[in-house]
């Protein structure tokens, strides 16, 4: 430990630099603008004769260090610039250039904007003879800003249409143009805005708002290692902005791809504030390892991103073929999500308070029954056994709990942000806060998160860039106990719903009641609010994530950049179950802490290439990169205290110790990297990609593997004989093909091991060491091949836009656990061995509805794939795990067979009941045959009942998976509905199995109970009352259809017209409501069809067995600008 300490002290004091730079250059930033005037003053020293417009004040920007600003109206098309200047002030160059030319200028910043000055002409209309404009007798004013942020917008184009006379609106976006006293039509036009015309009477002031060209603004993308046009790419990419990300308030960011990236779905299996989220990127590729998709965050790739602040996000891309994904080569198998955060722009100053808060609810309730029906069927089925009545005298039981209405409230959530943004042309920065609050809708669970970013950008000179992205958060998790074996039981949801109604909250002294008396016919349980109440279960989590970055041109097209790193984490988990609840009644209590710290630090250095000759351009990246990861961990644990006073904060205290445990990995990473884009005429687009990773945790004989990609595609809206047609204004063919990896297996799997054991010796306990795995040298990753071949298409003016994708994904050299011949000593070995195979179909289909002063946009993805296991060694199936919990499991519910998908669902048929004695006399031998009793099929026709009679009954996966998104806007009001939904996927429900539909009056049941067998009631759905109960088998009857559909999120604002409340420092303001989960439309029994007990479990999907239900919410927000 001691050894690892200057490790952490320098990554720290590395971290610590950044930090003091970042502020540093930050200050440099607030002093710029002051000095932009005084720039006008320095000397200049420039000769050039007869340059095109573009050429001479690129030269002067050279000089200068001023970028300059204008529009295609400012000059006339055949204009010539010459100028010979030595030690002048450049405002004298300045005026001596322009004006002879009628053109005018202002200084913002470090940007010059060059305007036209207004004047009196006449024009000619090209047909059908000339016409002499009336003079301009009056003048219009005005300002332009920008509908995103209200913004002012300096150098707007304003054009009389129809005429060459025109202005641009200066620094603070305002304008002044002579017009014609008659009705005159003005176009406002602006880079990366929507051109619009208006209008003109009678009025002598004209302010104007543009909205963004969402099609322009999405033209590039972010791909591994650099940035792409669109119009560029080869690979299949899907993009998701930060306009929609801020419509849909997320706990965690990975809930924000939900429904809107076609190919990817996302489930979040557990609703608990910070709760986990799985997502599948076209499929799952691996059977016994992690199917999620690797994260980049501003360059660093991570595997976690709860810590992050949804808030600070620019735009995610998703890259899902492996021309996309094979840059990042043995981590790229599943899926990359690009995810970049904010960054300031050039002229961009803006402070931003956000703000919002609601209320959550519990979506649906599970019918269960009351205190006389639980009575009633108890009664029944004790009688059934010639039992004695649990309960002789009904009448006499008066409480009636209803333990759901125990556990869950009405819960609070909001959400406070700050940030400042501020851009000039030599820096760039960001500085955000953000408090996250989040109570949950069971009592006592919670999850709060604070969060700061840094982000810079600064230039030092003409080369030099440096930059920084820093975050540090804290998150405070406080989780109430479900799907969790550590009070030995199931968990709070798990007991509210078992509980008898009979069983009071409180005793008489009005102590919590713990049932270790067991009173009545039901088994012991916990007192669930007690259980969610006074347990201690806090999960601490500080984190700072940073990558401090240079970026130097060492020639033009061609430049270095050099990143370094540094993601440390610190996590205290706190464990504590009391003697009020009944697992920590009988031993006084029971205390566990665990604390894990880890280090992970990246170098990565890269070469750019962008040349373009003639009709060949060339974009081209190559580097090296280097990652480690260090990590510790402890556990201690203890019971039997003398009180619960002082909980888990003092195990000294415990009568019983129980050994303590540590332990500690390191793994590392080193990668060599390299992509060629080549585009031939415009039309013709190539791009080969390969990467080679040496990784430390596989086998000593395949430590390097090499992952190639190349993909083609055709711009066929550049061919004539497609112009031609008038059809289209865009269409591209694409194709790809590339080998991905994965490499996230668990550590020192090829290596030979010992593990600590212990044995008495005489009087003595004796700990030695004994080998506990043999060793596979030859271990390698997981290799992924995937083929794909899509198309873009654009209609009608770009409105109408479609993408579409088919994909095929074999993944070979599966990661198992195989058995393996006693007689080596071990049981199992680590191989590789199988595959399996994706193949599926993606649309994204966007559209412009209405245009005008009324806007509709929609976007609607649509996704199907189909998985299937083509090979699993020298076996044709294999049993998944427990499906169940450490509490109750009737055994594996999931096989992994042949020619099937992995997530299939393996047990009975349920045949109905038996309800005539012809039924008995005719069915096959079963324990359990008597009137009322579950029937099953026999599969295999041998007469008889037996687990050779289990079969495939479902699948987990969907058929397919859809989102549907809109937005409306007219005047200041703007509407978002987004419509989710999940479709053929089985969901298996194993309260069925064993609790609600049990019968047997030990705890309490579903609603249907009262719909059960008896000869009076011979075709009821539920199984006669008997306290034996039925076969727990997992069964079709526990199997239900999971597809959904959900109003996911609606957001109603209003921007209020700040240029009207005459309030100099607001620059804008919205308030806004949002409702989440408003609708489900799903003929599933549970909580929810979207769940999952056993979290991102590879094998274990679709099963539900006391997951935290989810909330449908209810928010009103504001947002606003200064």
């Amino acid at each position: 430990m001691k050894k690892k300490l200057p490790i952490l002290f320098a990554i720290m004091r590395v971290s610590l630099f950044q930090f003091c730079l970042a502020w540093l250059c930050a200050t440099v930033a607030w002093s710029s603008d002051v000095r932009g005037q005084e720039l006008l003053n320095q000397k200049v020293s420039v000769e050039f004769t007869d340059w095109p417009v573009e050429r001479a004040l690129d030269q002067l920007r050279k000089h200068t260090g001023f970028k300059f600003l204008y529009n295609s109206y400012t000059f006339e098309p055949s204009t010539k610039l010459s100028v010979t200047a030595k030690d002048e002030p450049l405002h004298a160059v300045l005026d001596r250039v322009l004006k002879p030319l009628q053109v005018t200028y202002a200084v913002n910043g470090k940007q010059i904007i060059l305007s036209r000055l207004p004047q009196r002409s006449s024009y000619v209309l090209p047909e059908p003879r000339p016409v002499l404009l009336a003079l301009p007798d009056r003048v219009l004013t005005g300002q332009v800003r920008s509908a995103d942020d209200n913004q002012p917008l300096p150098g707007v184009s304003i054009l009389i249409k129809g005429t060459t006379q025109g202005t641009a609106s200066d620094a603070e976006g305002r304008y002044r143009l002579s017009i014609p006293d008659q009705g005159t039509l003005l176009v406002f036009s602006y880079v990366g805005y929507e051109s619009q015309e208006v209008a003109v009477s009678t009025q002598s002031t004209l302010d104007v708002v543009l909205q963004s060209d969402t099609k322009a603004l999405s033209e590039v993308v972010v791909v591994g290692y650099g940035t792409v046009k669109k119009s560029d790419l080869t690979g299949a990419v899907s993009s998701i902005s930060a306009d929609e990300l801020r419509k849909m308030p997320m706990t965690t960011l990975d809930q924000g791809l939900q429904g809107r990236a076609a190919g990817v779905q996302v489930t979040q299996t557990d609703a608990a504030p910070g709760g986990t989220v799985s997502i599948r990127i076209r499929g799952g590729t691996s059977i016994n390892n992690s199917n999620e998709p690797l994260y980049v965050v501003d360059g660093f790739p991570v595997t976690a991103i709860k810590s992050l602040n949804p808030n600070d996000i620019e735009s995610m891309e998703v890259l899902k073929d492996a021309s996309a994904t094979a840059i990042y080569g043995s981590r790229g198998a599943n899926g990359v999500v690009i995810i970049t955060t904010k960054q300031a722009k050039t002229g961009q100053s803006q402070f931003n308070v956000e703000y919002y808060t609601g209320i959550q609810h519990l979506i649906y309730k599970i019918p269960v029954l009351n205190t006389a029906q639980f009575v009633e069927l108890a009664n029944e089925a004790f009688s059934f056994r010639n039992l004695a009545k649990p309960f002789p005298n009904p009448e006499a039981v008066t409480t009636d709990t209803d333990w759901q209405d125990a556990i869950f409230r009405p819960a609070p959530i909001s959400n406070y942000q700050v940030s400042f943004l501020k851009g000039n042309e030599s820096t760039k920065f960001t500085i955000t806060g953000n408090y996250f609050n989040q109570d949950g809708i069971i009592t006592n669970s919670n999850f709060k998160r604070f969060s700061t970013r840094f982000n810079l950008e600064s230039k030092i000179n003409r080369r030099l860039t440096i930059g920084n992205n820093l975050q540090i958060s804290y998150i405070r998790n406080n989780a109430v106990l479900v799907n969790s074996p550590g009070t030995g039981s199931q968990g709070v949801v798990h007991t509210a719903l078992t509980a008898g109604p009979y069983i009071p909250i409180y005793d008489q002294d009005g102590n919590y009641f713990v049932d270790w008396q067991q009173i009545g016919p039901g088994l012991r349980r916990d007192n669930a609010l007690s259980l969610a109440r006074e347990t201690t279960n806090t999960i601490n989590t500080g984190r700072m994530l940073g990558n401090f970055y240079a970026r130097y041109e060492l020639l033009p097209g061609l430049s270095a950049r050099v990143s370094l790193g540094t993601d440390l984490q610190y996590s205290k988990h706190n464990l504590y179950v009391p003697r009020t609840t009944y697992r920590g009644y009988f031993p006084n209590g029971i205390a566990d802490i665990n604390t894990s710290a880890s280090i992970n630090w990246l170098n990565e250095n890269t070469l750019s290439y962008v040349k373009k000759v003639g009709r060949h351009d060339f974009n081209a990246v190559a580097g090296y990169t280097m990652q480690q990861e260090t990590a510790e961990s402890v556990q201690a644990r203890g019971q039997g205290f003398v009180n619960d006073i002082l909980g888990h904060n003092d195990l000294a205290a415990a009568s019983v110790l129980q050994p303590a445990a540590s332990g500690a990995y390191t793994w590392s990473l080193q990668s060599y990297l390299a992509r060629l884009n080549y585009i031939f005429n415009n039309k013709y687009l190539f791009t080969v990609s390969v990467r080679a990773d040496g990784s430390s945790r596989f086998g000593a004989n395949n430590k390097w593997g090499v992952f190639p990609s190349g993909a083609v595609a055709w711009r066929l809206a550049e061919e004539r004989f497609i112009q031609e047609l008038g059809v289209f204004d865009d269409l591209k063919l694409r194709a790809s093909y590339g080998i991905t990896g994965y490499q996230e297996i668990p550590l020192y799997r090829s290596q030979a091991s010992l593990s600590s054991t212990s044995t008495i010796l005489g009087d003595n306990l004796a700990i030695g060491f004994a080998p506990n795995r043999i060793p596979n040298p030859d271990l390698k990753w997981e290799r992924t091949g995937q083929f794909d071949i899509g198309t873009d298409m654009a209609f009608f003016k770009g409105r109408l836009r479609l993408t579409a994708d088919y994909y095929h994904k074999k993944t070979n050299d599966l990661l198992f656990e195989v058995q393996i011949p006693w007689s080596t000593g071990f049981s199992t070995s680590y191989q590789n061995i199988g595959s399996t195979e994706n193949r599926g179909y993606e649309l994204a289909l966007g559209g412009d509805i209405f245009t005008g002063e009324f806007k509709w946009t929609v976007d609607l993805n649509y996704s199907q794939n189909r998985n299937k296991v083509l090979d699993l060694g020298d076996v044709d199936e294999i049993l998944g795990p427990p499906a169940g919990s450490s509490f109750y499991s009737p055994g594996s519910g999931i096989i992994i067979r042949r020619g099937h998908p992995v997530n299939s669902f393996f047990g009975y048929i349920s045949d109905g009941l038996f309800r005539t004695q012809s039924d008995l006399d005719n069915a096959p031998r079963h324990r359990y045959m008597q009137l009322g009793d579950i029937r099953f099929r026999d599969v295999n026709q041998d007469g008889a009942i037996t687990p050779d009679d289990r079969t495939i009954i479902g699948n987990a996966q969907p058929k397919f998976i859809y989102g549907f998104n809109n937005n409306f806007s007219y005047k200041n009001f703007d509407l978002n509905v987004f419509i989710q939904g999940v479709y053929g996927n089985d969901v298996l429900n194993l309260y069925r199995v064993y609790e609600l539909e049990s019968m047997r009056g030990t705890h309490n049941n579903h609603i249907r109970a009262l719909d059960r067998w008896s000869p009076s009631n011979p075709d009821a759905y539920m199984p006669k009352a008997d306290q034996r109960g039925q076969e727990q088998f997992i069964s079709t009857r526990a199997i239900e259809d999971g597809s959904f559909l959900r109003l996911r999120n609606v957001v109603l604002g209003y921007n209020l017209p700040s240029e009207k409340l005459n309030l100099p420092w607001l620059r804008s303001l919205r308030v806004y409501l949002s409702g989440q989960n408003l609708f489900t439309l799903t003929s599933y029994t549970g909580y929810d069809p979207e769940v999952n007990t056993h979290g991102q479990n590879s094998i274990n999907q679709g099963i539900d067995y006391g997951a935290y239900p989810r909330a449908k919410t209810f928010m009103v927000g504001v947002n606003l600008g200064l």
